[in-house]
């Protein structure tokens, strides 16, 4: 009987993700760890078959749109926007002319028991 292929396995072409966030990395660490480790348990694994660009603004709007800029400038895969919906509508704004579509996705992560 073959044995059953992994989640890793199955995923061939390594991606990127770029994590783009309004605030400051030192105040959301447990939330962009939840957000790393849930990738993980989908068998994207940081450094073999993923690579994730976070970027933070540290609450100044035009480092945001600087960092939105340049996040669509790379090209990822996916721009995951986090800390609001100043976060969404930078990236948005910035995706809009870009050669390759980039989807946007919304990440607002709920309070459980143990997070701040």
């Amino acid at each position: 009987m073959a044995k059953p292929k992994t989640r890793t396995a199955a995923i061939k072409q390594a991606k990127t993700i770029g994590f783009l966030h309004s605030g400051k990395k030192a105040n959301h660490t447990t939330q962009f760890n939840v957000f790393k480790g849930s990738l993980q348990l989908a068998g994207y694994v940081e450094g073999q078959n993923l690579t994730v660009v976070d970027l933070w603004a540290d609450n100044d709007p035009g480092a945001l749109q600087q960092n939105a800029r340049n996040l669509a400038g790379s090209a990822p895969d996916l721009i995951v926007a986090a800390g609001g919906s100043a976060s969404v509508m930078a990236a948005k704004v910035e995706t809009l002319n870009t050669a390759t579509p980039i989807p946007v996705v919304f990440f607002r992560p709920r309070r459980a028991a143990g997070l701040r």
